[in-house]
C-alpha cells in the first residue's frame, strides 16, 4: 500500500518533518505495511491519472500556499468522490474546505485568503487571532463520528501552526452538506471536520503529526494508516467494476461532461441539435464503471414505451477503449432492464460515430428506420434489439 503526501515539502518547516515522523512512528509501532512519499502541488495536474492509480491514501498537508492550488483541489475531489482515505492539516483542512465549498456548495468563486485576500467570497480568512504556535483545548462535538470513537473523549489538546481557518459564516453550510464540524474550540469555530458517509475524510486545523512519538503515536494518524491497508477498505474501492446508480451520482456527471465535449467535436454545427435530446435530469438507471476505483465508463437508459427502453449517454474513457469495457456496461443496463420488464433496447447514434456502430452491430443491435425526434435527421443511426 501506498500514501501520497500532497505538499510542497520544506525541510526547514517543522510540520513537514514532523508528517514524515508521525507516520513512521504508526508504522513501526502498529507493524503497518505502508510506502509513503512527497507529491508536490505543481506536478499534479500533469501526472493526475497515475497518480490516483498509484497511491491507497492522500495527506494533504500543511503549508499553504501551495505551488498548485488547482493540482491540490483536483486530488481532495478525487479522494472525496471515490472513497479513497483522506487526512487534511491544517493548510490540508483549509484547501479541504475550499474545495467542498467550490464542488458542493457550488460557491464556485470561494477563496483562500492567503491566495486572495481581496476575493469576495473569503471561505477560508484570517483568524481573528493567530493560533500559530499555541497548544489548545478541541471539544469533540459528535459522539457519532469517526473522530469521537478514535479520540474517545470529549476534550483533546492538539498544536497549530496557522493564521487561517473556516469563515465562522460558512460552517453551517458546510455542516448541512455533510462536511461534518466534530470538533470546535471555545468559541465553538471549527477545528475538525468529517465528511460523513466516507471511509476517512477528515480535516483538522492543528497538526497532530507535531504531537505523536514513538512511544505514543497519534491516534489519528494511526487510524489513518490502519484504513489505507485494511483489505476490506480495499475491496470496496478497487474490485467493484460497476455500479447502478442515478443520473445524480457525481461519478456519471463527470463522466458525461467528457462524453459531451467529445460529441461536441463530432457534430459541430449540429451539436446543440443533438444536445436537447439528450439532458440527464432524473435520468433512474444509470451505471457507472470503475477500474481501480477510478471512474472510467458509464451507460443509463430511460424508458421509450412500456416495453422498451433507450439506451443513453455510453461512454468509455479515452484510455481505456478495446477493453470489452463498453460491452459489459451495455450487458449491465440490458440486465437492468429485463429485471424490470422490458424486453427491447433502442439506441440513436451517429453516422459520425462508425466505431459505434459497428460496436452495437457486434452486440446483437440491428439498424431500424430512424424513431421519433430523430426521423427527418439524415445523420442520425438508430437500432433496436430484443432483450428478453
Amino acid at each position: 500500500m501506498k500514501l501520497a503526501i500532497i505538499g510542497d515539502y520544506n525541510d526547514n518547516y517543522r510540520p513537514h518533518k514532523a508528517t514524515n515522523e508521525a507516520i513512521k512512528h504508526s508504522i513501526e509501532k502498529n507493524n503497518i505495511e505502508l510506502d509513503f512519499e512527497w507529491l508536490s502541488t505543481d506536478t499534479i495536474e500533469t501526472n493526475f491519472e497515475k497518480i490516483i492509480s498509484t497511491y491507497n491514501g492522500f495527506w494533504i498537508a500543511p503549508g499553504s500556499p501551495y505551488k498548485s492550488m488547482t493540482g491540490a483541489l483536483k486530488i481532495i475531489r478525487h479522494t472525496r468522490e471515490n472513497n479513497i482515505p483522506t487526512i487534511g492539516t491544517c493548510g490540508g483542512f483549509q484547501h479541504m474546505v475550499i474545495e467542498f465549498a467550490r464542488n458542493v456548495l457550488g460557491i464556485t468563486d470561494a477563496e483562500h485568503a492567503e491566495y486572495d485576500p481581496y476575493s469576495s467570497k473569503l471561505v477560508v480568512n484570517p483568524l481573528s487571532c493567530s493560533l500559530a504556535g499555541q497548544t489548545l483545548e478541541i471539544e469533540l462535538t459528535d459522539k457519532s463520528s469517526k473522530t469521537f470513537e478514535i479520540f474517545g473523549t470529549d476534550k483533546i489538546n492538539e498544536k497549530y501552526y496557522c493564521n487561517f481557518g473556516l469563515n465562522p459564516e460558512y460552517q453551517n453550510q458546510l455542516d448541512d452538506n455533510g462536511f461534518k464540524i466534530v470538533g470546535t474550540d471555545k468559541l465553538r469555530e471549527a477545528r475538525i471536520l468529517e465528511l460523513e458517509n466516507h471511509p476517512f475524510f477528515i480535516a483538522t486545523l492543528f497538526v497532530p503529526q507535531d504531537n505523536s512519538t514513538f512511544e505514543k503515536p497519534h491516534r489519528l494518524v494511526t487510524e489513518f494508516l490502519k484504513i489505507i491497508t485494511n483489505e476490506k477498505m480495499q475491496k470496496i474501492n478497487y474490485i467493484i467494476k460497476l455500479k447502478r446508480t442515478t443520473s445524480e451520482d457525481l461519478d456519471f456527471q463527470n463522466l458525461v461532461n467528457l462524453l459531451d465535449q467529445d460529441l461536441a467535436i463530432r457534430d459541430g454545427a449540429d451539436h446543440s441539435f443533438y444536445a436537447q435530446f439528450n439532458k440527464i435530469d432524473m435520468i433512474r438507471n444509470a451505471v457507472v464503471y470503475y477500474d481501480g476505483g477510478i471512474a472510467i465508463g458509464c451507460g443509463a437508459f430511460k424508458a421509450f414505451d412500456n416495453k422498451t427502453v433507450e439506451i443513453k449517454r455510453m461512454f468509455v474513457h479515452e484510455k481505456f477503449r478495446g477493453k470489452g469495457i463498453a460491452a459489459a456496461i451495455l450487458n449491465e443496463l440490458e440486465q437492468w432492464a429485463t429485471e424490470i420488464n422490458y424486453s427491447d433496447s433502442i439506441l440513436e447514434t451517429g453516422k459520425r460515430q462508425p466505431e459505434a456502430i459497428k460496436f452495437y452491430e457486434k452486440s446483437g443491435y440491428t439498424i431500424i428506420p430512424n424513431f421519433g425526434q430523430y426521423q427527418n435527421d439524415e445523420n442520425s443511426v438508430c437500432m433496436k434489439k430484443s432483450i428478453k
